[in-house]
């Protein structure tokens, strides 16, 4: 009786084994199968499928709300609970139609490379199945949620901004699975980034004939652009990352521009627009992101964090990062906000982006033990 009882537990372990691979060989087959599709930020039919294909996953969850939007997916349940969580991502990825890097590619047994594993479509099914996990849950009906994808984060959300600025108005806490740091490390908090367009506006002459009727519009754009120098330190990182300007050498050029990228903890756009008045350069800021500070109660969901990790056998550590994502507008609107709850990867807008496949599951049972417990905790 007793070497039956053991034969039966092993049958009973191996066909739980055998269903855990099968939910994992079907998330990376999603995953390759979203990868393969190129939704660049301004690649629509692109987009459209992906966003199609992302309907068709999250009606899994049986939410109240599914709605396809211009600017993203919408999906809400439970939004009448008095304690809301917002779990966002983007659809879109950085690599252009006609990028070289369009396909999936396996590394090796546990890492696969392609475009947007990492960077967020490996964080989106992260997000969807964790969600999964956490519905099947007695705990679930403590608190609501709201899925938000959007189609333009790579491009710095000029056209979701609006809404998710709407979306801090009604959550309490904040997740966002953009991917950890390729050291497996989280994001504790973020810089400010704002972009620039630089004008600068001459009059065109002859250069040889009639030099003194033109005004050379490079000159005092390349002033500018060294002055900004001054600015680096280390809380503070200036990018300038297109010039463009002029054409046949021997016309004074008569239009010139650039495009700029400012980091840093403070606002630093009063302090641009007084150096471009003094250079005579016209400055426009095309898109604003404010810093995401790290304060008690962001550092409170990184301890739970941490003690579901610690319950795992999940390294969980953080540290400050440059970089901006959808997480400053609600770190910054002062919603507590975890925003790299996405995979584990590296190469990220680079034609070597990568994911290890094992930190899905990983990252899954993190995410759905974190819901489980804040759900319990609120209840409490």
């Amino acid at each position: 009786m007793l070497w039956f009882t053991v034969i039966w537990k092993e049958k009973i372990f191996v066909k739980a084994t055998m269903i855990i691979y099968v939910e994992e060989m079907e998330i990376f087959s999603q995953l390759i199968e979203w990868a393969s599709i190129n939704s660049h930020s301004y690649n629509s039919d692109g987009l459209e499928k992906m966003v199609e294909l992302a309907r068709a996953a999250f009606f899994a969850l049986e939410p109240d709300e599914i709605n396809v939007l211009p600017i993203g997916l919408s999906v809400k349940k439970r939004m009448n609970a008095p304690v809301r969580i917002f779990l966002g991502g983007h659809l879109d990825t950085v690599f252009h139609e006609d990028h070289p890097f369009q396909s999936v590619t396996k590394l090796d047994e546990n890492t696969l490379q392609g475009p947007g594993v990492a960077d967020m479509k490996g964080g989106i099914l992260v997000m969807l199945h964790a969600l999964l996990d956490f519905e099947s849950s007695k705990e679930a009906h403590n608190i609501g949620w709201e899925v938000f994808l959007n189609l333009d984060e790579e491009v710095g959300s000029p056209n979701s901004t609006p809404f998710l600025k709407e979306c801090c108005q009604r959550c309490t806490y904040a997740l966002l699975f953009e991917p950890t740091f390729s050291d497996g490390f989280f994001v504790s908090e973020r810089a400010g980034s704002s972009n620039y367009r630089a004008i600068s506006t001459g009059k065109a002459a002859h250069a040889g004939r009639a030099p003194e009727d033109g005004k050379n519009a490079i000159y005092p754009l390349a002033r500018f652009i060294t002055s900004l120098e001054a600015l680096n330190t280390e809380k503070t990182l200036v990018n300038v990352g297109v010039i463009s300007g002029g054409g046949a050498l021997n016309i004074i050029p008569e239009h010139a521009e650039a495009g700029i990228n400012i980091r840093a903890d403070t606002d630093l756009d009063s302090v641009l627009q007084k150096k471009a008045q003094e250079a005579g350069i016209k400055l426009e800021r095309t898109s604003y992101r404010p810093p995401k500070p790290f304060n008690v109660e962001t550092e409170q969901l990184f301890t739970l964090l941490k003690e579901c990790g610690e319950r795992l056998g999940i390294a969980v550590q953080w540290r400050k990062s440059g970089g901006v994502c959808d997480g400053n507008t609600f770190g910054a609107a002062g919603i507590p906000t975890l925003d790299t709850l996405g995979v584990h990867g590296g190469g990220l807008h680079t034609e070597n982006e990568y994911v290890y496949l094992s930190s899905l599951n990983e990252k899954i049972k993190l995410t759905a033990c974190f819901l489980k417990e804040l759900a319990r905790r609120t209840h409490t």
